[in-house]
């Protein structure tokens, strides 16, 4: 298939943003937490961002927001059990936002990428 080189710094801010505003934290019931959640995604100068999910079924419950520094996953928003950084190894599956579809497709992957 083609190949696509992508430019020197990419990010997934505003895809990360669309998945949280419009289908994990949407409706006027979590417009507090949904608030507080992309206060902290805007205050963040990282270019990439990680949503953690309390399960990996269909109903995506929020649980964390993490900012990709360098080579480590850090706690920016969320629970007080989720822990301070992210592990590839912890995590049971990768999954990326379709934005159109506003939906999320697990990714044939086991480890942190940039976008």
């Amino acid at each position: 298939g083609p190949y696509y080189t992508a430019p020197a710094k990419m990010s997934n801010r505003k895809l990360i943003k669309n998945a949280l505003a419009y289908t994990i934290l949407a409706g006027t019931a979590q417009a507090r937490q949904r608030q507080a959640v992309l206060e902290a995604l805007d205050s963040s100068s990282a270019d990439n961002f990680i949503i953690l999910f309390k399960n990996t079924t269909s109903t995506f419950k929020f649980k964390g927001l993490y900012e990709m520094v360098r080579d480590e996953v850090a706690k920016l928003h969320g629970m007080p059990s989720c822990p301070p950084v992210l592990h590839a190894k912890d995590v049971a599956k990768f999954m990326k936002y379709d934005s159109g579809a506003k939906e999320f497709r697990v990714l044939q992957t086991k480890t942190f990428t940039a976008v």
